[in-house]
């Protein structure tokens, strides 16, 4: 019960309106109707029970940065972490596949999300730390880009022409009249009119 928290109420709200699901900083719990109604914890299958041991479907003791659509059709999702990277669903949260670009700074696996948008065309850009900050290049600051995936995160190219490389980038959006992007780093927004491939920076400064 410690564990269960305090619900973060807009991702649990966006992957079940009726409260189905329950999201705290740690771990995804799924309501289950029944003779004993009760909260389960959607993030791990129990694979034994003498002892009681589980397999982790990879999100658990995390928190979501952000999230969005994945495509067409109900159930299917984007979630991205700091440090375990890009996460898809295609069943409502029940189970979980990975689709970080390979990162040879994090073993090929992790990295840290900021932002992902989707467009109905199939496009999906996100902002993604392709390095730790122990790689011998960082300088000691993370090292990020903007990503493109054109089949539903299989395969990702890069986009750094016209962004810094180095830095967090946050407030990755889309306008949807237009499909313009933009997002934000250190003050200075940014846009692209290209789908991400490429970026200049905007006047003023926030």
């Amino acid at each position: 019960p410690a564990a269960r928290g305090r619900a973060m109420r807009t991702v649990a709200r966006t992957l079940s309106p009726d409260g189905s699901t329950w999201v705290t900083a740690q771990f995804v719990w799924r309501y289950t109707k029944g003779p004993q109604p009760k909260y389960e914890n959607a993030f791990s299958t129990q694979v034994g029970t003498n002892p009681a041991s589980w397999i982790t479907k990879g999100i658990d003791n995390s928190v979501a940065v952000t999230f969005a659509s994945a495509g067409s059709g109900p159930g299917r999702y984007f979630a991205g972490y700091y440090d375990i990277g890009l996460w898809k669903t295609v069943d409502g949260g029940a189970s979980w596949m990975n689709k970080n670009p390979v990162f040879t700074g994090w073993n090929g696996y992790g990295g840290n999300v900021t932002g992902i948008v989707t467009a109905p065309n199939g496009l999906t850009v996100a902002t993604m730390a392709p390095s730790s900050k122990t790689d011998a290049d960082s300088g000691g600051s993370y090292l990020y880009s903007v990503w493109r995936s054109t089949n539903g995160g299989d395969s990702w190219t890069a986009c750094r022409t016209g962004l810094p490389y180095t830095g967090f980038m946050y407030g990755l959006s889309r306008d949807a009249s237009n499909g313009r992007l933009w997002l934000t780093r250190d003050g200075q927004v940014y846009t692209s009119t290209d789908a991400g491939m490429s970026w200049r920076p905007v006047g003023g400064n926030l």
